[in-house]
C-alpha cells in the first residue's frame, strides 16, 4: 500500500469488505498496511471517479463519502485513512514501511513481528500489500507481497485472515486463483480458501483464509454479497 493510493476504488474495495466482516466479531479488526514509499512511474491510484456513480453509492454512501475526503487531501494517506470512522470499533493497524531501505537496520522477519503484535488477539486481520501473495520462496523478501510463509502464520494466529491479491497475465483469474488456492490449501489443512474477486474498473482478489469456528459467519457474509446490489461489484471465483 501506499499513500498516493488513499481513497481510490481499492480502498473502496477493501474498507466495503472489511466493513460486510466487522460484524463476525467483536472485537476490533487488524489491518497490515504494507507500506511502500510512493513510486511516480505508474499512474495507480486515480482511480476516484467512481465516488459519484450510483452504483458505488447506492452500496455504501458513507463510505463513498469518507473516502472522498482522503482523495481530496493534497497529500493522500494512510494516516489520514485510519482516522475515519468508519467502522464501529478503530481496527488495530500497523503501518510500518515494509520497504528494505526504510531504514538502515531493517528486517523483514523483525518487521513481521512487530506486525503480528500488532495486531494480537484480532479475530480478523487484513494484509494489504501492493502486489498481493508471493508463492515462490527468494533470497530477499519483496516489499510488495505478503510472503507465502507469513500469509500462513497469521492463518493460523486469527480466524480470519484476508489478503489483496494483484492479477498479473499469465493465464486467467480462474487459473491463478485456482494454483494460489491449492497451494495455501496445503499449507492450511482444516481451513477453508476462499476467493472473492471485486470487479468493477480494475479487478482484484482477496484471498481467504477461514478457521472451522468461522466458516458459517463467512459463508452468510460471502452469500449475502452475492445476493444484494453488491452484486455489481463482487463475485466468487
Amino acid at each position: 500500500m501506499q499513500d498516493r493510493y488513499a481513497g481510490d476504488v481499492g480502498d473502496f474495495s477493501k474498507f466495503a469488505l472489511m466493513r460486510q466482516l466487522e460484524v463476525l466479531s467483536s472485537r476490533p479488526m487488524g489491518l497490515i498496511w504494507y507500506r511502500h514509499p510512493d513510486e511516480s512511474h505508474t499512474n495507480d491510484g486515480r482511480h476516484i471517479n467512481y465516488m459519484s456513480h450510483p452504483s458505488w453509492l447506492n452500496c455504501d454512501r458513507a463510505l463513498v463519502e469518507h473516502l472522498s475526503q482522503a482523495s481530496s487531501q493534497e497529500a493522500r494517506s494512510i494516516r489520514f485513512l485510519e482516522g475515519l470512522p468508519l467502522f464501529r470499533q478503530a481496527p488495530k493497524t500497523f503501518d510500518e514501511s515494509c520497504h528494505p531501505f526504510s531504514h538502515a537496520a531493517f528486517r523483514r522477519g523483525e518487521w513481521f513481528d512487530r506486525a503480528l503484535s500488532a495486531v494480537e488477539g484480532c479475530d480478523i486481520v487484513f494484509a494489504d500489500p501492493d502486489n498481493g501473495i508471493r508463492l515462490s520462496p527468494q533470497a530477499t523478501a519483496s516489499p510488495k507481497h505478503i510472503e507465502r510463509s507469513e500469509f500462513v502464520e497469521l492463518a493460523r494466529r486469527h480466524p480470519v485472515l484476508v489478503a489483496y491479491h494483484h492479477f498479473d497475465r499469465s493465464q486467467s483469474h480462474v487459473g491463478q486463483m485456482k494454483i494460489l488456492r491449492d497451494e495455501l490449501a496445503a499449507d492450511l489443512p482444516g481451513h477453508k480458501i476462499e476467493v472473492l474477486r471485486y470487479r468493477r474498473i480494475s479487478p482484484r482478489a482477496y484471498v481467504c483464509a477461514v478457521q472451522s469456528q468461522m466458516a458459517g459467519g463467512f459463508e452468510a457474509v460471502a452469500a449475502g454479497l452475492m445476493a444484494s446490489p453488491w452484486n455489481y461489484h463482487w463475485e466468487r471465483l
